[in-house]
């Protein structure tokens, strides 16, 4: 759609019955509108509690002031408020979808049409003119003191004529008095007194019409004054113009006026990896006074990461913040990893004299478990063992066979005798079947003992946010 120009701002009066303020200028999301209420008294501060319903080429705020319609007295004003940024990038040699180039280009000229009807409501000096806003509102001041002073010279005026009115209003009273103590004069001396009488009433009457005109010119030049002083106090003290709040801007530096009076800003070209450009500061990146870019690494570090580091110290509000190699000062968002509170709402982890494991399902994350030290059981029996005869300590079984006597039988024709043997003694053979034996064993080592690897200790810190 094309963007055709239309006023940035909306301004209603009260009138104890209007709920719904509508506005004819396009925005793209509520909070590119400023909604502003000015007291009977002249006080003006930002509205709340207000509802946009936003449409094609406007909208309409929905607003109640102390749940009631907005009384009479009191006026709203609907402004624009654009981000004055520029987040489309277009890369090259990819497809340019139209809309996003259209709505980029509407946006840039809403806020140009924001701009525009800002500086109708400021004080433009002439393109010839050689003095600065502070000469203006020094002449602003200094008509101001005139007209006071003038103020002051028309009530002295008008003083002194009440004071030469009661002076002939005294004169005319004297006359009179006069011309009752010459009652026995002629009918002349009478009128003529009847004349300056009637001529101090007239002058009385014009003296006190002076004096009232007089007092209240000075009045309304007073009022004046004021209103231009206050006036010149506002405009001094709006100041620059911030991304929080109006005020004025300096040409340069990007903001340039045309010879028409529109104030047009060079677009901000970002730089990327395949081409150089303007550089964003914020996390850990800063501009120096030199325009230098710095790297603070320890600010563009992500949070919640375990991070050994050789030569940290500690200190800082618990003594437990991260004091980094090189630094002297005690970074409060990095905290050692002993287990203690991250200062915010929870616990950083322990991961005093340990290592880390990656988790599985009998580890999940956060589990502690392992020691260094163990004690050390051994039970058991030896197996059986087989001893063969060789094996056998060398000995013998002694027997002995007791005498036995008999009757010897000789052939026929012999004669008959006795027969009997001697004690005889002798050895069996070898004793034993070689069966197996079982020697137990049970063995409990004397203390605990630690097996660690070598290791080299470090401090774990970690960021929290």
């Amino acid at each position: 759609m094309t963007m055709p120009y239309s006023p940035s701002r909306a301004v209603y009066e009260g009138n104890d019955a209007a709920t719904r303020f509508p506005f004819s200028f396009k925005v793209w999301d509520a909070s590119q509108l400023v909604v502003t209420l000015t007291s009977p008294a002249g006080v003006t501060t930002g509205a709340s509690g207000w509802t946009a319903d936003i449409g094609a080429s406007g909208g309409e705020i929905v607003y109640l002031h102390d749940a009631a319609p907005l009384p009479a007295g009191w006026k709203l004003a609907i402004t624009r408020d654009m981000p004055f940024t520029q987040e489309v990038n277009l890369v090259s040699a990819s497809r340019f979808d139209p809309q996003v180039i259209e709505d980029a280009l509407d946006q840039a000229a809403a806020e140009r049409q924001q701009t525009m009807e800002m500086m109708r409501r400021a004080v433009i000096l002439p393109a010839t003119s050689d003095k600065t806003p502070q000469d203006v509102v020094q002449d602003v001041y200094a008509s101001r003191d005139a007209s006071v002073a003038s103020a002051i010279h028309s009530k002295n005026a008008a003083e002194e004529s009440a004071t030469q009115a009661n002076k002939s209003e005294a004169e005319a009273h004297r006359a009179a008095s006069e011309a009752d103590r010459a009652g026995a004069e002629a009918n002349r001396s009478k009128s003529e007194a009847n004349r300056a009488e009637s001529a101090a009433e007239v002058a009385a009457d014009k003296a006190h019409e002076a004096m009232a005109s007089e007092l209240a010119r000075a009045a309304s030049e007073a009022d004046r004054a004021r209103a231009e002083a206050d006036r010149a106090q506002n405009m001094s003290n709006i100041g620059p113009a911030t991304v929080d709040k109006l005020g004025f801007v300096k040409i340069g530096e990007g903001i340039a006026a045309e010879d028409n009076g529109t104030i047009s800003v060079t677009p901000v070209d970002f730089a990327s990896s395949e081409k150089p450009g303007t550089v964003k500061p914020g996390l850990g990146l800063t501009i120096a006074d030199g325009g230098a870019l710095n790297v603070s690494y320890w600010d563009a570090f992500p949070p919640c990461v375990p991070v050994p580091v050789w030569g940290v110290t500690f200190g800082g509000s618990d003594g437990r913040r991260a004091i980094m190699p090189g630094e002297t000062q005690a970074r409060e968002d990095w905290i050692k990893c002993d287990g203690g509170t991250d200062g915010i709402s929870g616990v950083v982890p322990n991961l005093t004299g340990r290592v880390l494991l990656g988790t599985d399902t009998a580890n999940p994350a956060g589990a502690l478990a392992g020691t260094s030290k163990h004690t050390h059981t051994i039970t058991g029996n030896v197996d059986a063992t087989t001893i063969s005869t060789a094996q056998m300590p060398s000995h013998g079984h002694y027997y002995t066979y007791p005498p036995h006597y008999g009757q010897e039988n000789q052939a026929s024709g012999g004669s008959a005798g006795r027969l009997f043997n001697s004690l005889v003694g002798g050895t069996t053979g070898a004793q034993g079947d070689s069966g197996g034996h079982i020697h137990s064993m049970s063995n409990a080592l004397a203390s605990n003992t630690s097996n660690m690897m070598p290791y080299f200790a470090m401090d774990f810190v970690i960021k929290v946010v």
